[in-house]
Protein backbone atom coordinates (compact mmCIF):
# COMPACT_ATOMS: atom_id res chain seq x y z
CA UNK A 1 0.00 0.00 0.00
CA UNK A 2 1.21 3.47 -0.55
CA UNK A 3 0.91 6.12 1.57
CA UNK A 4 1.60 9.84 1.10
CA UNK A 5 1.62 12.66 3.92
CA UNK A 6 0.63 16.55 3.15
CA UNK A 7 -1.10 19.50 5.17
CA UNK A 8 -3.67 22.39 5.09
CA UNK A 9 -2.31 24.22 7.64
CA UNK A 10 -1.52 28.16 8.73
CA UNK A 11 1.58 29.85 8.88
CA UNK A 12 1.81 29.92 12.99
CA UNK A 13 2.12 25.74 13.01
CA UNK A 14 4.12 25.24 9.37
CA UNK A 15 7.30 23.96 11.33
CA UNK A 16 5.86 21.66 13.88
CA UNK A 17 3.79 20.08 11.16
CA UNK A 18 6.78 19.98 8.96
CA UNK A 19 8.88 18.61 11.28
CA UNK A 20 6.47 16.01 12.49
CA UNK A 21 5.14 14.81 8.68
CA UNK A 22 9.00 14.31 8.32
CA UNK A 23 9.50 11.61 11.18
CA UNK A 24 6.11 10.27 10.29
CA UNK A 25 5.88 9.82 6.57
CA UNK A 26 8.95 8.05 6.26
CA UNK A 27 8.04 4.97 8.45
CA UNK A 28 4.20 5.01 7.52
CA UNK A 29 5.99 4.40 3.87
CA UNK A 30 8.10 1.91 4.36
CA UNK A 31 5.61 -0.14 6.68
CA UNK A 32 2.90 -0.11 4.52
CA UNK A 33 4.94 -0.96 1.54
CA UNK A 34 4.14 -4.52 1.80
CA UNK A 35 0.52 -4.24 2.85
CA UNK A 36 -2.15 -5.50 0.64
CA UNK A 37 -5.76 -4.89 2.29
CA UNK A 38 -8.93 -7.17 1.80
CA UNK A 39 -10.35 -4.17 0.89
CA UNK A 40 -8.22 -3.87 -2.45
CA UNK A 41 -7.06 -0.33 -1.43
CA UNK A 42 -4.21 0.90 -2.85
CA UNK A 43 -3.46 4.18 -1.19
CA UNK A 44 -3.43 6.12 1.76
CA UNK A 45 -3.30 10.02 1.56
CA UNK A 46 -3.73 11.74 5.19
CA UNK A 47 -3.97 15.61 5.08
CA UNK A 48 -4.45 16.66 8.65
CA UNK A 49 -6.06 20.25 8.79
CA UNK A 50 -4.32 22.78 11.32
CA UNK A 51 -6.40 26.14 10.98
CA UNK A 52 -7.13 28.16 13.39
CA UNK A 53 -10.96 29.19 14.15
CA UNK A 54 -11.00 31.97 11.44
CA UNK A 55 -10.51 29.27 8.15
CA UNK A 56 -11.41 26.27 9.64
CA UNK A 57 -14.71 26.56 8.71
CA UNK A 58 -13.26 26.19 5.02
CA UNK A 59 -11.73 22.82 5.36
CA UNK A 60 -14.45 20.34 6.40
CA UNK A 61 -13.76 16.82 7.63
CA UNK A 62 -14.24 13.86 4.92
CA UNK A 63 -12.84 10.65 3.28
CA UNK A 64 -12.99 10.69 0.09
CA UNK A 65 -12.84 6.94 -1.90
CA UNK A 66 -11.23 7.42 -5.44
CA UNK A 67 -12.31 4.60 -6.98
CA UNK A 68 -10.11 4.36 -10.23
CA UNK A 69 -6.93 4.53 -8.35
CA UNK A 70 -8.31 2.47 -5.53
CA UNK A 71 -7.29 4.98 -3.03
CA UNK A 72 -8.43 6.60 0.22
CA UNK A 73 -8.24 10.59 0.73
CA UNK A 74 -8.67 11.38 4.60
CA UNK A 75 -8.78 15.22 5.70
CA UNK A 76 -9.31 16.00 9.52
CA UNK A 77 -8.85 18.65 11.97
CA UNK A 78 -6.11 19.22 14.37
CA UNK A 79 -6.40 21.43 16.92
CA UNK A 80 -4.69 24.81 15.52
CA UNK A 81 -4.13 26.41 19.00
CA UNK A 82 -3.50 22.92 21.00
CA UNK A 83 -0.95 22.23 17.91
CA UNK A 84 0.76 25.76 17.82
CA UNK A 85 1.38 25.45 21.62
CA UNK A 86 2.95 21.40 21.61
CA UNK A 87 6.05 20.43 22.16
CA UNK A 88 7.36 18.25 18.93
CA UNK A 89 6.69 14.81 21.04
CA UNK A 90 3.02 16.09 21.58
CA UNK A 91 2.65 16.99 17.65
CA UNK A 92 4.02 13.76 16.62
CA UNK A 93 0.75 12.19 19.03
CA UNK A 94 -1.87 14.45 18.18
CA UNK A 95 -0.77 13.75 14.03
CA UNK A 96 -0.96 10.09 15.02
CA UNK A 97 -4.20 10.03 16.98
CA UNK A 98 -5.51 12.09 14.28
CA UNK A 99 -4.72 9.15 12.07
CA UNK A 100 -6.09 6.64 13.76
CA UNK A 101 -9.78 8.67 14.15
CA UNK A 102 -9.44 8.31 9.90
CA UNK A 103 -8.86 4.88 10.23
CA UNK A 104 -11.97 4.98 12.50
CA UNK A 105 -13.82 6.61 9.86
CA UNK A 106 -13.22 4.39 7.01
CA UNK A 107 -15.43 1.76 8.08
CA UNK A 108 -18.24 4.04 6.14
CA UNK A 109 -16.22 3.52 3.35
CA UNK A 110 -16.14 -0.18 3.10
CA UNK A 111 -12.46 -1.19 4.76
CA UNK A 112 -12.99 -3.95 6.50
CA UNK A 113 -12.58 -4.33 10.47
CA UNK A 114 -9.48 -6.52 9.65
CA UNK A 115 -8.30 -4.21 7.07
CA UNK A 116 -8.64 -0.77 10.08
CA UNK A 117 -6.69 -3.24 12.29
CA UNK A 118 -3.80 -3.54 10.31
CA UNK A 119 -3.71 0.31 9.35
CA UNK A 120 -3.89 0.81 13.58
CA UNK A 121 -1.39 -1.80 14.04
CA UNK A 122 0.97 0.18 11.40
CA UNK A 123 0.30 3.57 13.62
CA UNK A 124 0.88 2.10 16.70
CA UNK A 125 4.29 0.56 15.48
CA UNK A 126 4.89 4.27 14.10
CA UNK A 127 4.18 5.32 17.62
CA UNK A 128 5.98 3.35 19.50
CA UNK A 129 9.54 3.88 16.58
CA UNK A 130 9.29 7.33 17.56
CA UNK A 131 8.07 8.13 21.30
CA UNK A 132 9.41 4.88 22.73
CA UNK A 133 11.89 7.21 24.40
CA UNK A 134 12.67 10.38 25.00
CA UNK A 135 15.28 12.36 22.97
Amino acid sequence: MEFFMSAEREAGVAEGERSARKKIEPLMIELLSDIELESAFKSWSFIPVIMSGRFVFEFPEFIKIRRKEKGLDCRLHIDFEEFKEADERKQIVMMLNTMVRSIDMMAKHKVTKNDQEVLKGVVNEVRKKLLSSDK
